[in-house]
């Protein structure tokens, strides 16, 4: 499996995992930080990047990336709720 695999089944609600990026089908991690949730219908990913100002690594900027291509929406990371 790679990690748009794991992407995609996120964006359908199904559990996969590679070494370092899993889900549930709801919440979606890059090694243990949690870069997407299920809310209301919409897969939201919060922008861990350079770009979006909240670097974290390049493993998980890679993550994002994938991620953002089966998102509703990318928010930034402030946005995230606990």
């Amino acid at each position: 499996m790679k990690n748009e695999d794991v992407a995609n089944a996120w964006a359908n609600n199904r559990i996969a995992s590679t070494k370092n990026m899993k889900t549930d089908g709801s919440n979606l991690y890059s090694y243990n930080l949690l870069i997407g949730i299920s809310k209301a219908g919409e897969k939201i990913v919060f922008n861990y990047t350079a770009k979006g100002g909240y670097f974290e690594s390049a493993t998980t900027s890679h993550h994002i990336s994938h991620a953002r291509k089966v998102a509703s929406v990318v928010v930034c990371p402030s946005e995230k709720k606990n």
